[in-house]
């Protein structure tokens, strides 16, 4: 009886053993096949992404040149083209001062084509735009990459802008509320592609009626960064 007692707690301690073991066994050859399969990538193949590709502290951001426009009115499209200049205090809080976007109004045909039939005439009493001169703040939460067929990285940057300003049309001056989000792409450290959908408000006063003006408009831009400085 003893001896069969110490037979099966051989056994036991055996199997227990071996249990140990195997998965050591079995992960250390799986490390092993990873480590062999990265060290056959090329080193060209190999790139390290970084935890922030530039810094934004006590640089100026210039925008010299900017298209738009607000593509999304019934009546009335207007094309953007502007340029600005924003300060940036930190990575995530910059002022943008100033921002001027000249504006060129089209209106559509969407009333002549209606004014054709024998109902009411539709008459538009909306006034053209000639410019919005505005300033404002940039909140920057957060930023990412994105890699892109495995080899190439782009820096990706959304904001949010709210600011506010003068909206010139060609019969008056109104005050302005600008509310809108961003998104930055940086191809080197002093060279940015910016996208922006803002809404400019403003309440037109036509014949004593006030109107309140959504104008969403959106604008793509070019920036360069001063001064150049080395990536992080």
């Amino acid at each position: 009886m003893n001896k069969l007692i110490r037979t099966t707690a051989w056994f036991a301690f055996l199997l227990m053993g071996i249990a140990c073991f195997y998965p050591q066994q079995a992960a250390g050859n799986i490390i092993e096949d990873q480590l062999a399969e990265i060290g056959q990538v090329p080193n060209e193949e190999v790139v390290v992404v970084q935890r922030k590709y530039t810094r934004k502290k006590g640089r100026v951001e210039l925008t010299p040149v900017a298209f738009g426009g607000v593509p999304f009115g019934t009546v009335r499209r207007t094309l953007f083209g502007g340029a600005s200049a924003t300060f940036h205090l930190n990575d995530w809080f910059g002022i943008e001062a100033p921002s001027f976007n000249y504006t060129k109004t089209f209106f559509s045909s969407f009333t002549d084509d209606i004014n054709l039939s024998e109902s009411a005439k539709i008459n538009v009493d909306e006034q053209r735009l000639l410019f919005f001169l505005t300033a404002g703040m940039q909140f920057t939460p957060f930023y990412g990459k994105l890699s892109t067929f495995s080899r190439y990285i782009a820096y990706l940057e959304p904001f949010f802008y709210l600011g506010g300003g003068l909206a010139k049309t060609e019969s008056a001056s109104y005050l302005t509320v600008v509310p809108g989000v961003g998104f930055r792409v940086f191809f080197k450290e002093w060279f940015s592609l910016r996208l922006d959908l803002r809404d400019y408000i403003y309440t037109e006063v036509n014949g004593g009626v006030s109107r309140l003006r959504n104008n969403y408009a959106f604008t793509i831009s070019l920036s360069f960064w001063l001064p150049k400085m080395p990536s992080n």
